[in-house]
Formats: C-alpha cells, structure tokens, sequence
C-alpha cells in the first residue's frame, strides 16, 4: 500500500506538470541619480517579503528579499540510507544570470536587465527523523558547492511527524546543492512552503533610459535537468516556473532631446540672422560661385533647464523643476 501511494502521487503530479505553471510577480524600482553615484543599475526590490523572511524575520538581515515561490515537491519513492545526491534531498536553481529584455509599457523603449537567484529556502515535512542528515544532522549547512551556510535551520515535532525549515545563500555557478541522509526514508514527504531571494541588475546604462514601467516575463523549466532541478527522486508540483518583472525607472532630472537637436552646424547667414538648413545650403553655393565670404553663423536647438524653490531660513529649500 505505501509503494501504491508514491506511484499514484509520481503519475497525479507528472500529469498536472504537463499544464501546470507556477508564476511569481516580482516588483522593482531604480532611480538614477544625477551625479551617477548609483551607476551600478542595481534596482531595489519592492515586492511584499514573503517566505522564510516574513516567518522568520529576525533571523534575516534588514535588506534580504524574500519571495514565496509556489511549488511543493514530494517523494517518489524510498531513500536508501547514503543515498546518490539526485536520488535524495537535491536541489539547483537559476544561480547564474539570466539576461532579459524589459519594455517601457507606454514608449515601447527597451534595455537589458540581469536576473539571478541569490537565496533559497523550504520546509520540510517528514514522518520520520528531520535531522538525520549528513554535515551537521540539520539542513543548515549544504553539499555540493552550489549553495553556502547562511543562518542554522529550525524544526520541531509533533503526533503527525517533525520539520525542518531551512536558508540558503546560492553560489554563481551551475554546481547543486544536496543533502545526504543518514537513515532509510520509507514515508511519505514533501518540500513546501518554498521561498526565494533574487538580484536584479541593468546591463544598460539608465542613465540615458526613459522613465516610466517597464515589464519582461523570464520562463523557468522545472523537473529534472531543468532551471529548478530537484533531482530524479523528488517531483515538482508544477514544470514551469514564470517571473513577470514589473519595473519602475524614475529620474530625478532627465533632459531628451532628438538627434537633430544634439547636432551643432556652421552656416552661411546674414549677420544677426539664423538661416535654416535648406538657406544655409543655397548661401554654401552661392559662395563657392561668387566667393565672396559669407557670414558664418552658428545653428543649434535651445532649450533651458531651471529649478524654481522656495527658500525658508530655517528650512531645506522646496524646489521643483
């Protein structure tokens, strides 16, 4: 009967995996500053916490980002004691950047962002013993190279079995992250209640970006050999994971101008007089006929840029542009 429960679970989940996708909406501002102190394009995230930091917050620093990351992953069959890493508790995730295309909603104005997962966090949920594993008998610190240490995992117990909750920060590199048991696992459990932090950062200069709300969508495969790569033991709730970027470029001071007016020419004109660009053209050939020098004038776009403030002695100045 137990082996007719992970059978029936195995082919319920391969089915839903072939329709099924997860999807997270993530939000993110960046403000370039005019002395282009922050010229690094890192954007701030701006999306709820949620996960393991919004549980667990003391055990985060101030400025983690904690995303819930809605798959759940359950056992396919026993592990053996000493397991093969893909055959237990295995993990990898999109740790090396991954670059995409976002577009201004209103101008269809484009540049290139760079998006990695830099944290991963779960719960798991077992009948049998939470912290016989390897490194340490917990989930705190992890094998493999792909993931590091980051706080000490927490669990407890209770008549319907133990848990463990667990944080790890991930490495920039393809290598996974695993945990060995130390024990046969014959009972039914599931990872869930997963959770994920990320970094974002601009390939392009934002300087010369327009402001507005830019979004891009990122597409994950899930499932073995996939972007989230559980192993071949444990199956995935879901087999793709989607991202929507939503980002918010805001300037404090952006100046647009159009190539024309960025071009600066000398032409032929009447003194104290400026001539248009089809004038300036005749006045070249009447000179090359009659050379007689002409007048050179020089011909641009103006444009001016003021800030009008309220001064108060005892105050900051309120300016506005």
């Amino acid at each position: 009967m137990r082996y007719y429960h992970y059978i029936l679970g195995t082919v319920m989940l391969a089915m839903s995996a072939v329709v099924n996708s997860a999807t997270i909406n993530l939000t993110a501002k960046f403000t370039p500053a005019i002395n282009n102190s922050n010229s690094d394009g890192i954007f701030t995230n701006t999306t709820p916490r949620s996960g393991y930091c919004s549980r667990w917050p003391k055990y985060c620093d101030a400025n983690d980002v904690s995303v819930y990351l809605p798959l759940t992953t359950t056992i396919s069959y026993p592990i053996v004691a000493k397991n093969k890493p893909r055959e237990g508790a295995y993990f990898n995730f999109p740790k090396t950047p991954r670059i995409l295309t976002v577009r201004n909603q209103n101008t269809g104005e484009t540049f290139d962002v760079i998006f990695r997962v830099t944290s991963y966090s779960s719960q798991l949920t077992t009948n049998s013993s939470s912290s016989s594993w390897d490194e340490g008998k917990d989930f705190s610190a992890p094998r493999g190279g792909g993931c590091t240490f980051y706080t000490p995992s927490w669990g407890g117990g209770s008549g319907s079995g133990s848990w463990i909750q667990f944080i790890w920060k991930t490495s920039n590199n393809t290598s996974p992250c695993y945990k060995i048991s130390t024990i046969n696992r014959t009972e039914p459990h599931r990872f869930y209640d997963m959770s994920m932090g990320y970094s974002l950062v601009a390939k392009d200069n934002l300087l010369t970006v327009g402001s507005g709300t830019y979004k891009g969508k990122l597409s994950f495969t899930v499932g073995p050999g996939g972007d989230f790569d559980f192993g071949d033991n444990y199956q995935a709730s879901d087999s793709v994971v989607d991202i929507n970027l939503i980002l918010s470029v805001n300037h404090d001071l952006i100046v647009t101008t159009t190539p024309e007016s960025r071009a600066l020419s000398l032409q032929p004109c009447s003194a104290g007089k400026i001539c248009t660009e089809e004038q300036g053209k005749q006045n070249w050939e009447r000179w090359m006929i009659t050379k007689i020098t002409p007048q050179l004038t020089a011909r641009s776009d103006f444009f001016t840029v003021f800030n009008r403030c309220i001064y108060d002695l005892y105050t900051m100045p309120i300016c506005s542009r």
